[in-house]
Parts: structure tokens; sequence; C-alpha cells
């Protein structure tokens, strides 16, 4: 087993720095010194799964699971895949229950509410969304959280609580265009002096080397002028 642990942490070192082929092969050593230890088998599972071999990573997940079904994270990656895969009901199992397990996992419930989102869950999608965006500590994942809550609050016609996620989107990340470009779809689609959504749109523009990088530029750049009563901008942009 001490054999097993300290290839595993040579495995794990060695995926962090992308050094995948070295990694599996300490992997494959921790798993013939002990094939029961779930600590090997998620390490070779996502070293799998960054190298393409799926079918590889899933028997592995499933024998973790088998040996331990209290831990989350191999439920999580065995979600990931079922997604890649098209198996969205899986997926959505394998999520719930690694949140059961972690409820901080902040990757996790951002995966389980965008798998809601797509399916158009919005009450349940918010419902997970709520701890993630309230009481998340990673800004890489809060600020999609929030970004993704604020879009469905926008479907529902909750202007004021998208634009205030949309603002919370802006403060965590500034330098990127995604909370202008939510604020000023909320601004527009709650008929708000189209000025302000241009102002949001120019900022937006600041965070990209070209506009062409942002899908909605355009659109929302032509709403917000027929708000303005500029049609013909709005036609130039349309």
């Amino acid at each position: 087993e001490q054999i097993a642990r300290l290839k595993s942490i040579f495995g794990y070192a060695n995926y962090y720095l992308d050094k995948y082929d070295v990694a599996r092969r300490a992997f494959n050593d921790a798993v013939k010194a002990d094939p029961e230890l779930p600590t090997s088998l998620i390490g070779r599972a996502m070293v799998h799964e960054q190298m393409g071999f799926m079918n590889a990573a899933m028997l592995d997940l499933d024998r973790v699971t088998e040996i331990d079904d209290q831990i989350g994270q191999p439920f999580a990656i065995r979600a990931a895949i079922h997604m890649r895969w098209g198996n969205m009901e899986l997926a959505e199992g394998d999520l719930e229950h690694a949140l059961q397990m972690d409820p901080d996992d902040e990757e996790t419930r951002l995966a389980l509410a965008r798998l809601h989102a797509l399916q158009r869950r919005t009450s349940p999608a918010l419902e997970v969304l709520e701890h993630l965006v309230n009481n998340g500590t990673d800004p890489n994942i809060v600020g999609p959280g929030a970004l993704l809550r604020s879009q469905v609050s926008l479907t529902l016609g909750s202007i004021d609580a998208a634009l205030e996620d949309a603002n919370h989107v802006i403060e965590i990340m500034p330098d990127k265009p995604w909370g202008y470009l939510q604020a000023a779809a909320c601004h527009i689609s709650g008929g708000i002096e189209g000025g302000a959504a241009i102002d949001l749109l120019k900022k937006a523009e600041d965070c990209v080397r070209s506009e062409r990088d942002l899908p909605d530029h355009y659109s929302l750049r032509a709403s917000a002028y027929e708000n303005l009563g500029k049609q013909e901008k709005a036609a130039e942009y349309r």
C-alpha cells in the first residue's frame, strides 16, 4: 500500500505537469502494487481522460465506485465522460451523487447547473447555483456560475436579478467581456435607456482584440440602437 501511495503521488505530480505518459506509467505501477487503492485508480482515470482513452477511464471509475461509493470525485469525472457521450441522464445521476458526497465541490455544482439549464429546468438550475454564487471561492467557477444564473433569470423575465448577477460577474472578472455583454443584454431586455447598453458593449470590446471575437456583439448593438430609435445604425449592425 505504501508503494502504491508513493507511486500515486509521483503520478499526480506528473499529471499536473502535463506529463501524461510518465503519470500513466506511475499509476499503472501503483495499481499493480495495490489494486484496491482508490487514489491510484482515480489518478489513472484522470490521465486516461486527458489522453482521450475514455473507455479505459470508465473502467477505473467504475472500479472505484464499487470499492467506495462515498467518494465524490470519481462520480464527477464519470459524469463528464457521460456528457461527452450524450448520456445526460447518467451524467445527472453521477453529478447529484458527487454533490451529495461533497456539497462544496464548485466544479460539480456548476456542471449540474449547466445540465439543468440545457434541459430547460430553470428552478433546479437556480437552486444548485445559489450556494455556488453566494458561497463559492474560486472566481473562475463562481464567475461562470453567476453568468449562468443571470442568463436563467433573464429567460424568466427577472431583469433586476439578472442584472445583479451580471454586475457580480463584472466585479469578479473585470478583464473579461462576458459580464459586460450580459449586463448589456439585461439593459436591452428590460427596455432600459439604450445608451447604458452601448457603454457596456464598448467595455466588452476593450477586453478583446477584435469585436468579432464576441458572438453576441452585433445583435446586441443592433437592439441597443433600436431602443434609442436609431434604426439606420441598428440595420447596419444587423
